[in-house]
């Protein structure tokens, strides 16, 4: 009957099974960075990376260093962070997608304008999974913001209408 996630993750990092600690290190990660505690999802994050988590577990616990970096103000340890989560997410998942928006905030606080032509090309011909197709949705709105900054007029133009399309099924939707 435990609710607290950092209890449950502790629990089963001492019991001998890391990896089902992953996801409740995951949970009090997050809870900690709504909570506005940066050190403690940063913390958080990097315990259950240490408890041995792949793939998109592996990728959403980076993207949560990488935010809790943006919050704590270093930019480079967060591109980083979300560098590493997207070559650790599936293509067009929900951490895919999260992992492209951060490091491409946390490119714009660097001044990488190299790092937005590396977001576009990693968004290029991935379609989103149904459950990444919101976090994608919010990856391409900074990105055409930033296109039409710079003067990108058309490429910005293709990323509307691949919104557009993409976020259809959703127009009617609560953003809640």
């Amino acid at each position: 009957g435990e609710g607290d996630p950092m209890v449950l993750a502790e629990h089963f990092e001492r019991g001998g099974e890391p990896l089902r600690a992953v996801p409740f290190y995951q949970r009090a990660a997050e809870q900690a960075l709504r909570g506005g505690d940066s050190a403690a999802a940063f913390d958080r994050a990097g315990r259950g990376l240490r408890c041995g988590a792949q793939g998109d577990a592996r990728a959403r616990l980076l993207s949560l260093s990488g935010s809790a970096s943006v919050f704590m103000n270093d930019p480079g340890a967060a591109l980083l962070a979300f560098e590493q989560a997207i070559a650790s997410a599936v293509p067009g998942s929900v951490a895919f997608c999260a992992a492209i928006a951060g490091k491409l905030y946390a490119a714009f606080q660097v001044g990488q304008t190299e790092a937005v032509l590396e977001v576009m090309a990693a968004l290029s011909g991935v379609t989103p999974d149904a459950e990444g197709e919101v976090a994608f949705i919010r990856a391409l709105g900074p990105l055409i913001h930033v296109l039409f900054g710079v003067g990108q007029i058309e490429i910005a133009e293709a990323y509307i209408h691949r919104l557009s399309t993409i976020g259809a099924p959703h127009a009617d939707r609560d953003p809640g």
